[in-house]
């Protein structure tokens, strides 16, 4: 068995740890010849942790067929002085993996007393709008901006490892002196010429150091996770109770017109408490009929930096606000409106008629926003089929924060979860 450690120079990108220290976590990885554990072989276990100051890498590899229960033994007792395990992936493959391993070599479960978080799975509620095209790790490196001069796949290094194991079994077979024991050994290390064993483990050692080295950079793609949790905003606009004046730097609200249409948009920014990797930006199609002008509105989301900006379109006009007990209404056609039977019954017969869901309304001018949650405030709507309603705006309730955090929070939730509607993303 060999035993690789390594220094990096590589940072944590997310505060992953928490609520623990830096130096109660461990990430790891493994290497396999195969996905079933029945029929293949664990040789290679690699972890990165945080000691005395720097990140720490150490690699155990079977260097034959007969080492797995050996370098299982190692990641164990290194296991036991940790409190949160870091993986990609590593509940649906690494884990069961190696529980299956530890049946073969009557091994007691390692994981009861540890906290698995594993990154992959955080980020599965989210794939559809995130900006991926998938969750592989090499895709989240990618649109990271991650390089790898690894260029091997998972599948890729069975056959390195079997050549590995041929070639030697090879050198020490057909050497006359005897290989030295291999000493400094990279992971960078991969000769461009004809593979020696070294060469070979160089690559395989190279692949997995990488796969460690980049849970601590995607780490950073937990991020856009945050971005829609109604809890960092709750602290965010309750700032204005402690201090008014501080709290105009980190949220603000106000109507801005677009000079390119007669739409206005309310925006809502707030300043995070952390920066996103790359700028993303949302679009979310709303469809409604409003006189022609405000067909296929769209919701902008738009986090840059340590910015979060939300763009509601705005409508200036008439909507209809329509009552849901509509049996006890009658419709008067001339005045468009319709009134309860308790005031109908002073109303000529032949200037009334029964009300139906889609003529029970009154009308009210004035300045709306779609609508997305179960606010207070009354609904509105262009016409009764439409999918999308309305609340009315009133210029105080730009600095109503407790109105402005349930509105800022029912937005991003609509965009998070809609299913009516798929957004445009752009980065």
């Amino acid at each position: 068995m060999l035993n690789i450690h390594t220094t990096l120079d590589n940072n944590l990108l997310y505060p992953i740890q928490n609520p623990y220290n830096m130096e109660d976590i461990l990430f790891f990885d493994i290497e396999t010849t195969g996905l079933s554990a029945k029929t293949s072989f664990l040789y290679l276990i690699g972890c990165v942790y945080f000691e005395n100051g720097t990140w720490q890498m150490i690699q155990w590899f079977a260097d034959d067929m007969n080492q797995e229960a050996a370098i299982l033994h190692e990641f164990f007792e290194k296991l036991k002085h940790y409190k949160r395990l870091v993986h990609y992936n590593g509940n649906g493959f690494d884990i069961p993996f190696i529980l299956n391993k530890c049946k073969q070599h009557n091994m007691d479960n390692p994981f009861t007393l540890i906290d698995s978080f594993d990154i992959y799975k955080k980020l599965i509620p989210y794939k559809k709008i995130l900006p991926l095209d998938n969750l592989k790790l090499k895709t989240v490196e990618v649109f990271l901006g991650l390089a790898r001069e690894d260029t091997y796949s998972g599948a890729d290094l069975i056959q390195i490892y079997a050549n590995y194991l041929g070639s030697s079994r090879y050198e020490k077979l057909h050497k006359s002196n005897s290989p030295k024991e291999i000493d400094n050994i990279s992971p960078n290390s991969c000769s461009k010429e004809i593979p020696s064993s070294k060469d070979l483990l160089g690559i395989l050692l190279l692949h997995n150091a990488e796969d460690l080295k980049g849970l601590l950079s995607i780490s950073s793609i937990l991020c856009y996770i945050d971005i829609f949790d109604s809890d960092l905003y709750k602290d965010i606009f309750q700032h204005v109770c402690i201090d008014i004046t501080d709290s105009q730097e980190i949220w603000n609200a106000e109507i801005i017109s677009n000079t390119e249409s007669e739409i206005c948009f309310l925006e809502l920014r707030v300043t995070i408490p952390f920066k996103v990797p790359k700028s993303v930006h949302w679009e979310n199609t709303l469809t409604a009929s409003i006189d022609g002008t405000y067909d296929n509105m769209s919701i902008q989301f738009i986090v840059a930096s340590n910015n979060v900006t939300l763009k509601i379109p705005v409508f200036k006009g008439e909507l209809k606000y329509f009552f849901n007990n509509y049996k006890d209404y009658y419709y008067l056609p001339k005045e468009d409106m319709a009134i309860h039977k308790s005031v109908a019954q002073f109303v000529d017969k032949e200037y009334r008629v029964q009300a139906k869901a889609n003529t029970c309304y009154s009308k009210k001018a004035g300045i709306f926003i779609p609508a997305f949650g179960e606010l207070s405030k009354e609904q509105f709507k262009a016409e009764y089929q439409d999918y999308v309603s309305f609340i009315e705006l009133d210029l105080s309730d730009l600095k109503d924060s407790t109105l402005l955090y349930e509105y800022f929070t029912d937005c991003i939730n609509y965009i998070c979860h809609s299913k009516e509607n798929k957004s445009k993303l752009t980065y």
